[in-house]
């Protein structure tokens, strides 16, 4: 099966995840940290961080070959019910991780920003943002206690499935007028094989009466051989390098 373009519509936020291959690690100091850092700002001139960032980590560290694993994820976000709630969930991975026990402690994320304890004049924040106060305490202090909630575990799973199997977190509404913006499907097909047009009309249609007959209720004695049964189930942009 070909693989889906990405799914990036211009105006609206994506959640966006990009993994060591094999998991290995891509920083290994702030140094590395503050060099991927300035990359980052300079990705909205459509400079490559991904890139940059491998061709700086095997020139330093004497190693070769692929630092990722593949290209990059991404998912659309629905602005009203999911940017802030991405948020949340990129902010707090440090914490989940293990690497600090609050947020505030992590110098390598947008956190800090959001809550007020260190400005980036290059990160802008989105609508949404500013919406949570009329001045920066407020919004400071809003923002501090939606990190403090956390979010639910099915909010977190929903968020990382969307971004890593390159779908659109969003409703109706919003999916309605994606379809007007681009022709690449926001969601996955349903699952199974499609239904052919007599199937669906089967149910409309009058069934013939069965006949009962002795034969169509007999049990067999014997199987013949090598005969067995199976069954089968099936059962705005924030950094974190960590």
């Amino acid at each position: 099966m070909a693989r889906l373009p990405r799914l990036l519509v211009p105006g609206y936020p994506a959640h966006l995840v990009a993994r060591g291959n094999n998991r290995q690690a891509v920083f290994l100091g702030d140094q590395d940290r503050g060099h991927y850092l300035e990359w980052l700002r300079d990705a909205a001139h459509r400079r490559r961080p991904l890139a940059r960032h491998t061709q700086y980590f095997n020139r330093v560290h004497d190693r070769s070959g692929t630092l990722w694993e593949g290209r990059f994820k991404s998912g659309l976000i629905e602005p009203g019910p999911w940017l802030l709630a991405c948020s949340r969930l990129i902010e707090l991975k440090p914490v989940r991780a293990g690497l600090v026990q609050n947020p505030a402690d992590y110098a390598w994320s947008s956190y800090r920003h959001h809550a007020g304890l260190h400005a980036e004049p290059w990160l802008t924040d989105h609508p949404l943002y500013w919406a949570l106060g009329n001045t920066p305490f407020e919004r400071h202090s809003a923002y501090v206690a939606l990190a403090a909630d956390g979010g639910s575990e099915s909010e977190h799973k929903l968020l990382t499935e969307a971004a890593l199997k390159g779908w659109a977190l969003d409703g109706d509404d919003f999916h309605q007028e994606l379809g007007k913006l681009t022709s690449r499907r926001a969601k996955p097909l349903p699952k199974g094989r499609p239904r052919s047009a007599k199937a669906a009309l089967r149910p409309l249609l009058p069934r013939p009466a069965r006949r009962r007959t002795l034969h169509s209720l007999q049990i067999p004695r014997k199987v013949s051989a090598g005969f067995r049964f199976s069954a089968c189930c099936t059962s705005s942009f924030h950094y974190v390098p960590i």
